[in-house]
């Protein structure tokens, strides 16, 4: 059976966010966006249904660190899956220990992430 998922795409570039968003609708994913952690935060405390949030860490009012732990104080389940242009050692380590799932480094491959959704939820 599969598992009906509630795509959060947390992104403060309007390209990455609408590319992302168009590239799960084709997949027939139903996605949502926040262009800032305290946005992602107030969406999934409004949303408890939210399974997975593809969370940048570099963002504003909140970064995704921080915002990463919020929600996963808010939802445990949800899976948050990191991704950023700036990786380096340290951000992966901390954004693991915030509760992520995998990190992605942008350019992202978008058929990297889709095999990583398909083998995390069975979809």
């Amino acid at each position: 059976m599969k598992r009906k998922l509630k795509l959060l795409i947390v992104e403060d570039d309007i390209a990455n966010s609408t590319l992302l968003s168009e590239y799960f609708r084709h997949l027939g994913i139903d996605s949502y966006s926040a262009d800032n952690g305290v946005s992602a935060i107030e969406f999934v405390e409004a949303n408890p249904d939210t399974n997975l949030v593809l969370m940048d860490l570099k963002l504003p009012l909140l970064n995704g660190i921080e915002s990463t732990k919020r929600i996963k104080e808010i939802c445990p389940d949800c899976v948050v899956v990191a991704q950023t242009a700036y990786a380096n050692p340290e951000s992966k380590i901390r954004v693991v220990e915030a509760g992520a799932e995998a990190f992605f480094t942008k350019p992202l491959d978008l058929n990297e992430i889709y095999d990583y959704i398909v083998m995390r939820f069975s979809v």
